[in-house]
């Protein structure tokens, strides 16, 4: 997401200097205004201005690019993993904590005049380089930076077992309108500022672009872990060996993607894109061993063509991408990191337009302070909102150009003093140091990648099992078991305020049932304002009774604020021990149907989930029932259709990870 200059390059690229510029201006004009502009363009037109408006993601994936690039050719294979991590999260926290606390207090009080809010992007960073410079830097030593170091990582470790493991456990809303302000802030902000929110699945950024810096760091961690090991065990494969790894990456991260939406809801962190940091380390790599591969390419080109084929692939990923089916938008992503990847390896290569624009100086002089400017342009740009709202075309470019100017020369005040005390030589840290190839190395990666189909397997077993844990069963229930009310072929929600009384018979598959679980949605309807009711709330009442009996099983009560938007709300009662084969009538309905608060039940994939618990005690007395359980669970898995293609998605990257372990390198 940075710009590099450790001392260990044997020189700036500046060509990449440039087209990090380039991607930062797709970042920033895909999150400032440009409706009057889109509007005024002839239709022909439309697409074009629309693509370089909303090309956001793929200026992102442009910087995924250079960094993969960046860590192959500084960093081959780091000898002090610990200290490669430390470098790295110096480079990026610094300046991030600044403005992660400046975005904080916008949040706090949102009602700010542009000039404070000018006023404390300004302050909030020299705070954070007083700190930095004068309390880090000069004073600490080699020790107590490295256990600051290691104390923030901790944090971030705490965040995530508190977030993932506890927070997430409650429906949205507790942390919304429940806990106390004081609590619900500080958690936002801890949550943002140790970049531990992808790990769940409503705690709200406070800048939309910190679900790349997430996927950056994570990058960083597995770059000495797993990428240099799986490149490690390649090297010494023949040339087709090496390609059909690489490809098979491709389908690898679809199925993490896939995995991400099962796990801890870290869907945010936009695994399909990680294939752009792959990308880039095998440009890295055949930069700096197989450079003629790319001068021989770009020589057989015109010396134009490089950068029209550039601006042509950017405005093909955005029609791709909007033109594409959901489900295949994420082959679409990836698929274009190749010809992108190869466009800015062309860009290295003197003598071709590409490699002239990215040269220019006022394109590496953005991409030097590109990260600068991608933490503090839409604080700058909610800031100029204050102020000005553009109304036609003119207007429109005005003001971004007006913004823009103001963006650099805050992305500049932000560079001297946040990002380059880091490139300042002190005696605070270890050289990360690269060392070679040797046959101990390849058994240590054979081990890593081992390890890492291990993981892949466990995460597919966990991440298609009960939402609960693992002694509950859950069976969906399809729609069909709503009598009341009666429901069309295509209808997706139920209404209570609109059917007051919904009532199904759902069938229990399994003894022990204790939970039903629905997909509801909190509404607030417009209604005539009553003043009898004033302070009075709403309750969603539930009933359970076996079907046919007279009397109901349980009868339980529920605030709808407090559901909030909840996709699997569990309904519990007392366990029913003897509940398999036989049918519950379950009945929801409004308190009063006069007050405003509702709830809708989505019912667009399936109605209802009944969970089944079984005992724990019993299970350790019966070996013959644990069995059982372990089998059911693996059936589970095996039936599941989406495990069955995630588990296929990684079977290309294994086959050919076990026939390169049996071949002998050369």
């Amino acid at each position: 997401m940075e710009s590099e200059k450790d001392k260990t390059a044997s020189s700036r690229l500046t060509a990449l200097d440039g087209i990090r510029g380039l991607a930062i201006l797709l970042v920033f004009f895909n999150h400032i205004n440009s409706g009057p502009i889109i509007q005024a363009v002839p239709e022909s037109l439309k697409f074009i201005f629309s693509g370089l408006f909303s090309s956001g993601v793929t200026g992102v994936s442009l910087l995924f690019i250079l960094s993969g690039f960046l860590m192959a050719y500084i960093y081959p294979d780091p000898d002090n993993k610990t200290a490669f991590l430390q470098k790295r999260y110096t480079r990026i926290f610094p300046l991030f904590l600044s403005m992660a606390t400046v975005m904080m207090i916008f949040r706090l009080m949102p009602e700010l005049a542009w000039y404070m809010r000018l006023g404390i992007i300004a302050i909030v960073p020299i705070i954070g380089h007083l700190i930095w410079v004068y309390g880090v830097k000069k004073i600490a030593s080699y020790t107590f930076s490295r256990m600051l170091f290691f104390g923030f990582v901790l944090l971030q470790l705490a965040t995530v077992v508190w977030y993932g493991f506890w927070l997430m456990k409650h429906p949205a809303v507790y942390l919304n309108q429940l806990l106390p302000t004081a609590i619900r802030e500080s958690s936002i902000y801890l949550t943002n500022a140790t970049l531990t929110l992808p790990l769940g699945d409503y705690i709200p950024m406070l800048d939309g672009v910190y679900w790349s810096l997430g996927s950056e760091v994570l990058f960083y961690i597995l770059y000495p872990l797993l990428a240099v090991p799986l490149v490690i065990f390649v090297r010494g494969k023949s040339r087709i060996v090496q390609l059909l790894i690489f490809f098979s990456l491709i389908p690898f991260f679809m199925g993490v993607h896939l995995l991400s939406n099962r796990i801890f809801a870290s869907q945010m962190l936009q695994f399909p894109l990680f294939f752009y940091f792959a990308t880039g380390i095998a440009l890295g790599y055949i930069y700096k061993q197989k450079r003629s591969w790319l001068e021989m390419i770009t020589a057989k080109l015109n010396p134009y063509l490089s950068g029209l084929l550039f601006i042509i692939s950017i405005a093909l990923v955005h029609v791709t991408v909007n033109v594409a089916p959901d489900a295949i938008v994420p082959w679409v992503r990836i698929l274009w990191a190749i010809p992108l990847t190869l466009l800015i390896g062309m860009s290295l290569i003197p003598n071709n337009l590409l490699a002239r624009i990215s040269s220019h100086r006022v394109l590496t002089y953005l991409g030097t302070i590109s990260y600068s400017i991608y933490l503090s342009h839409t604080a700058i740009i909610d800031t100029a909102k204050k102020i000005y709202t553009p109304t036609s075309a003119l207007t429109n470019i005005l003001f971004i150009v007006i913004v823009l100017l103001v963006v650099i020369a805050v992305a500049t005040y932000l560079y001297k003093l946040l990002e380059l005390p880091y490139f300042m030589k002190t005696a605070d840290t270890k050289k990360v140091g690269n060392h070679g190839w040797n046959p101990m190395k390849m058994r240590k990666a054979v081990l890593l990648i081992t390890a890492l189909t291990g993981l892949y397997f466990i995460a597919i077993f966990f991440g298609y099992q009960s939402n609960f844990n693992l002694t509950s069963m859950e069976h969906p229930v399809s729609r069909e078991v709503i009598t009341t009310p009666q429901i069309s072929e295509n209808q997706k929600t139920i209404s209570l305020h609109k059917s007051p009384q919904v009532i199904m018979q759902i069938p229990a598959r399994e003894n022990n049932l204790g939970i039903i679980t629905m997909n509801l949605n909190y509404s607030f309807l417009d209604l005539p304002e009553d003043l009898s009711l004033k302070g009075k709330q709403q309750e969603l009442i539930f009933k359970v009774k076996e079907a046919g009996a007279i009397d109901w099983y349980a009868t339980s009560t529920y605030k709808p604020v407090e559901i909030g938007i909840s996709p699997q709300h569990p309904f519990g009662f007392p366990l029913i021990i003897d509940s398999k084969g036989k049918t519950y009538e379950i009945e929801l309905s409004l308190a009063d149907t006069r007050l405003s608060e509702s709830i809708d039940i989505n019912i667009a994939d399936s109605t209802a989930r009944t969970v089944h618990q079984l005992d724990k005690s019993q299970l350790l007395k019966d070996p013959k029932q644990l069995v059982a359980l372990a089998q059911n669970r693996l059936t589970n898995v095996i039936n599941h259709k989406e495990a069955q293609y995630t588990f296929l998605l990684f079977l290309p990257l294994l086959g050919l990870l076990v026939i390169g372990s049996l071949k002998k390198s050369k």
